[in-house]
């Protein structure tokens, strides 16, 4: 009995220990991601032709936002995402080679009036997780800045007033 109490307890201690090197590798993980999703932009609304070359139309694209960048050796690989579907556009994804050009070309078209002729709108890219986080702490910043609060996202976090705010589960 004493020989099966030490294995219980030796089980126990070796699945915490587990339990822990589980959550770290998840946070890495989670954190790589985030990374990665930093050198890339979202562009929504492209319309879709059957044998189109997307990195060609992309380009175009971005260089009537900003014709002064050189943005041919700044976009690694463009792509659409997810499978083709009849009648529906898909969204394209582009990964830049130079962060200082991505966050260049995502600051112009917030204001581009070529976005708004064509239709087509920037996202950013963020892990689910991070979707997730930002979409229960929208109201609290929705909230903040009705109240003439400055209020902005970081990554997945919420700031008000440039103070963090806490991860408080409303129920």
């Amino acid at each position: 009995i004493v020989d099966c109490k030490l294995k219980v307890v030796n089980l126990s201690n070796a699945n915490e220990q587990l339990l822990k090197e589980n959550e770290d590798l998840k946070r890495r993980v989670r954190e790589q991601e985030r990374y990665r999703m930093r050198w890339c932009l979202k562009l929504k609304g492209v319309k879709e032709d059957k044998d189109e070359n997307i990195r060609v139309k992309v380009l175009q694209t971005l260089g009537k936002i900003a014709p002064d960048l050189n943005l041919e050796e700044a976009v690694d690989v463009v792509h659409r995402l997810g499978k083709r579907v009849d009648g529906r556009n898909r969204n394209i994804i582009i990964l830049f080679t130079q962060r200082r050009i991505k966050e260049e070309l995502w600051r112009r078209t917030k204001d581009s009036s070529i976005c708004k002729q064509e239709r087509i709108s920037f996202a950013e890219m963020f892990p689910q997780e991070d979707i997730q986080d930002r979409q229960r702490l929208w109201p609290l910043v929705e909230k903040a800045r009705r109240a003439g609060k400055r209020a902005y996202f970081r990554g997945p976090h919420a700031f008000i007033d440039g103070r963090k705010v806490e991860d408080t589960q409303e129920n």
